[in-house]
């Protein structure tokens, strides 16, 4: 079986890195913003074996659009997967405490 390719938008990243430098900084601990990252990366690289083993989301709505999760420490990782071009697209990183449905 082919390797899924995986797209980061935007926002996924700035999140990403929004995270990293507030566990950084604000909470001066860089070891946990470097453990995050890696979590990430790690993260990534199993969308790139098999995306399609992570949950649809709970919320129908975005179910219903396609939207998968999986955790990321403290933080989901929501994405979409697109079985015909083996494609995935991580739409947002965001920390699980948040109102996240009305930022996808």
């Amino acid at each position: 079986m082919s390797a899924w390719r995986v797209r980061l938008t935007d926002m996924a990243v700035a999140d990403i890195r929004e995270a990293a430098a507030y566990m950084a900084d604000q909470l001066a601990n860089p070891m946990a913003a470097d453990d995050f990252l890696d979590e990430v990366q790690a993260k990534v690289d199993m969308l790139k074996k098999s995306p399609e083993s992570y949950a649809r989301a709970r919320d129908f709505d975005l179910a219903k659009a396609g939207y998968r999760w999986c955790p990321v420490g403290s933080f989901l990782m929501f994405f979409i997967a697109d079985d015909t071009h083996h494609f995935v697209c991580v739409e947002r990183v965001l920390f699980g405490a948040r109102d996240w449905k009305s930022l996808l």
